[in-house]
């Protein structure tokens, strides 16, 4: 099966400080690799494992604190802050394998 290769987001590069790239490399559906790679210094490093469930968590994690940050209704707070807390410890499950 081919590799699928994706551009999470654009970083600095830790040795040349040019515009580096952090990509993904998966082969199955469920896991993935996490590659810091720099066009210019030619600089690779193996950033982590993860799977693609905790990646969109995360996502749907900040998207939920930026809309508890600016709500001003108390309930509606307290609400999306347990769905925060609920996807924080159902992804530390997952990456503990649990």
């Amino acid at each position: 099966m081919a590799f699928k290769r994706k551009i999470i987001t654009r970083v600095e590069c830790p040795r040349c400080k040019a515009q580096a790239e952090l990509r993904t490399d998966d082969a199955d559906r469920k896991m993935f690799a996490v590659y810091l790679k720099c066009p210019k210094c030619r600089y690779s490093k193996l950033v982590g494992i993860s799977s693609w469930e905790i990646y969109r968590n995360n996502i749907l994690v900040s998207k939920l604190s930026l809309l508890a940050g600016k709500t001003d209704d108390t309930m509606l707070k307290a609400s999306l802050e347990a769905k925060i807390e609920k996807l924080k410890e159902i992804n530390n499950k997952k990456e503990l394998g649990l």
